[in-house]
C-alpha cells in the first residue's frame, strides 16, 4: 500500500474539465441519496457515477493498481471501493470471526442497523479502486473497524463550536434538527478508523515488507495488523507476486550498482542504482512498497559485505 497525495484543486486543462463535470454529477447524486433517505425511501445508488471515477482514478492517480495491495493482476482492481461502506456497516465478531451488522442510535432515538454512509457514496475521498480479493469475498466487504467499542457515525449532533470548526466538512440535515452529515475528513477525526486509507494515512508507518514478499505490522501497529487482516495482505498468492517484484527490483539495483562501480565511485554507483528504480519509487510498478523495503535489506547486506571485504 502506497500513500496517495492527490489534490483535485491542483488539476488543470482537460483533467480539470473532466473533474468539474464529474463532481457536478456526484453532488447531484449525493443530494438525491440524502433526500431519499430522509423521506424514508430506499436509496437508489447510481453506480455509473462512482464507476466513472474509478476508471479515472486508475488512469490518473493509482497507476492502474488496487489502492490497497498494489495489484494489476492476478487480483484485477475491478471495483469502485467505498472505504466507508455505503449500504450497511459490519463489524467482526471476535467470538465467531464472522461479520455482523453494527447497531447504532438513529436520529429518532431508536436502535437499528447502521444504513451505511450513503451520503459519502459519491465523495471522492471515500472512493478507491480496489481488486476483487481486497474488496469482496473474504476481504473488506462492509467491514469498517473502529477502536474499542466506538460506533460508526450516522448523522452527527454537533456543538456550536464544532459546527463553526467543521463548517466546510458538514452538511445540515433538512429533516433532523441540529444533525449533520460529515465528510471523510471530519469523520476521520471523530472515528479514528482502524484500517489504513492511502488517501489519509502513511502506510509505511504501519506496514513493512520482508524477504519472500512477507508482510508485517511495523512495531505491532494496530492499524497495520487490522489492515493485513481486512485486506488479506498476507494471502500467499499475493506474497508470491510481491516476491517476484522484489527479485526484479533487486536485479535492477545490483546490475546498475555493479556497472557504476566500474568507475570506482561507490557513492555514484549507489545513486545510479537508486535512479534505476524510478518506476518503483513513483508507484508505476506493482508492489512498489514491498520492492523498496526489500531493496533496503539488499543495501544493508551489500554494505555489510563491502565493509567485511575491506578488513
Amino acid at each position: 500500500m502506497k500513500k496517495i497525495d492527490f489534490n483535485p484543486s491542483a488539476l488543470t486543462g482537460d483533467r480539470k474539465t473532466w473533474w468539474d463535470a464529474w463532481q457536478a454529477k456526484a453532488d447531484a447524486a449525493t443530494l438525491a441519496a440524502i433526500d431519499a433517505w430522509e423521506k424514508g425511501d430506499d436509496v437508489k445508488f447510481k453506480d455509473t457515477v462512482w464507476g466513472e471515477l474509478k476508471e479515472w482514478l486508475l488512469d490518473n492517480v493509482f497507476h492502474g493498481k488496487c489502492a490497497y495491495c498494489e495489484t494489476l493482476a492476478p487480483r484485477y482492481p475491478g471495483h469502485a471501493e467505498h472505504f466507508r461502506p455505503k449500504g450497511r456497516v459490519d463489524a467482526r465478531d471476535p467470538a465467531t470471526g464472522r461479520n455482523v451488522p453494527v447497531l447504532v442510535e438513529w436520529p429518532d432515538g431508536k436502535q437499528a442497523t447502521h444504513p451505511g454512509y450513503f451520503w459519502l457514496a459519491y465523495h471522492w475521498k471515500n472512493l478507491l479502486p480496489a481488486c476483487q480479493d481486497c474488496n469482496s469475498g473474504r476481504g473488506k466487504q462492509n467491514q469498517f473497524p473502529l477502536p474499542g467499542k466506538k460506533l460508526p457515525t450516522l448523522i452527527a449532533r454537533l456543538t456550536a463550536a464544532d459546527v463553526k470548526r467543521l463548517a466546510a466538512h458538514a452538511r445540515l440535515s433538512v429533516k433532523f434538527k441540529d444533525r449533520y452529515y460529515l465528510d471523510p475528513d471530519a469523520l476521520d477525526e471523530l472515528e479514528t478508523p482502524q484500517i489504513l486509507n492511502p488517501y489519509h494515512d502513511k502506510p509505511h508507518e504501519h506496514l513493512r515488507f520482508g524477504e519472500g514478499g512477507i508482510v508485517a505490522a511495523f512495531n505491532n501497529s494496530p492499524l497495520g495488523l487490522e489492515s493485513i487482516r481486512v485486506y488479506q495482505l498476507d494471502e500467499d498468492k499475493l506474497r508470491v507476486e510481491r516476491q517476484r517484484q522484489q527479485k526484479k527490483a533487486a536485479l535492477i539495483f545490483k546490475v546498475q550498482f555493479g556497472q557504476g562501480l566500474v568507475n570506482g565511485d561507490a557513492v555514484a554507483a549507489l545513486t545510479q542504482a537508486q535512479n534505476a528504480l524510478a518506476e518503483f519509487q513513483n508507484g508505476n510498478e506493482e508492489y512498489s512498497m514491498a520492492a523498496l523495503d526489500y531493496i533496503d535489506l539488499v543495501k544493508s547486506e551489500m554494505k555489510a559485505a563491502l565493509q567485511g571485504g575491506g578488513k
